[in-house]
């Protein structure tokens, strides 16, 4: 593979210094600990190790790498060797891939304070799926679920990747019962989020029970048949704070977008 020409190692070395100078107290322990790591992965710093060839006796010399987990350089080597230790681990069974986010909305809050609503992602998620389980297979359902750190863009992906076993054990755990598919090949998705459900139908799972302005809105969705149900739709603001000039003005705002698209 072609070493691209920059690397984040690169800037870290080159503009670290500056940045600490003006940001190192605000940063965390493990933030300090990940920059030393990726400033000193694969030089000199961290010494090196000699490889040679079984067959013509050939050597290299080749520096060690921080194996940092925020290291963008050595993040692609530690997934694959959890992948298979993660496989060797699997029963003999069918498995499916879910993946378990959260709205883009919440990413600053998140970053503000990981450990609690990561936490609470996790929670989330692993509690869905147990009730699952009894539910919908009769049984108790076998996961395993796994955060990713930072991308090799430097995003930050807050999900929780999901292998589920396609089956459940009955409740005695003596017997296995797989998983039946739908007709339709795809199962009921029922969330309280709307931009979920947008989400979900321009992936093409299906069809979804929206309100009409959504179309309006530009997501690329298409309105099926006429509309089969209506409610009112409420706004509801503080009743000591609903006069105030900025409550206020939002809620004009907000009563005339919404008339203007139903």
């Amino acid at each position: 593979m072609t070493r691209p020409p920059l690397e984040v190692a690169d800037v870290v070395r080159q503009y670290g210094d500056a940045f600490l100078e003006r940001y190192g107290a605000t940063l965390s322990g493990e933030q300090h600990r990940a920059l030393r790591a990726i400033t000193s992965c694969r030089t000199a710093t961290l010494g090196g190790h000699k490889t040679q060839c079984d067959q013509c006796g050939h050597e290299e010399i080749s520096s060690n790498a921080c194996r940092n987990r925020h290291c963008p350089t050595c993040q692609t080597f530690t997934p694959g060797q959890g992948g298979e230790a993660r496989q060797a681990a699997r029963r003999p069974v069918p498995s499916c891939h879910l993946v378990c986010t959260v709205p883009h909305a919440l990413h600053p809050l998140i970053l503000a304070h990981k450990r609690p609503l990561l936490t609470l992602l996790f929670k989330a998620a692993s509690q869905t799926l147990v009730q699952f389980g009894p539910r919908n297979l009769g049984g108790q359902i076998g996961c395993t679920m796994g955060l990713p750190t930072w991308a090799q863009t430097l995003g930050a992906p807050f999900h929780v990747h999901c292998r589920i076993a396609a089956g459940a054990l009955s409740a005695a755990g003596a017997r296995w019962i797989a998983a039946a598919a739908k007709e339709e090949g795809l199962a009921p998705l029922a969330v309280s989020d709307a931009e979920a459900l947008i989400h979900a139908i321009q992936a093409g799972l299906g069809k979804s029970l929206l309100p009409c302005f959504v179309e309006a809105g530009g997501a690329g969705l298409r309105r099926l048949g006429a509309p089969v149900l209506s409610r009112e739709l409420w706004l509801l603001a503080h009743r000591e704070q609903r006069h105030h000039g900025r409550i206020a003005a939002a809620i004009g705002w907000i009563e005339e977008t919404v008339s203007r698209l139903l």
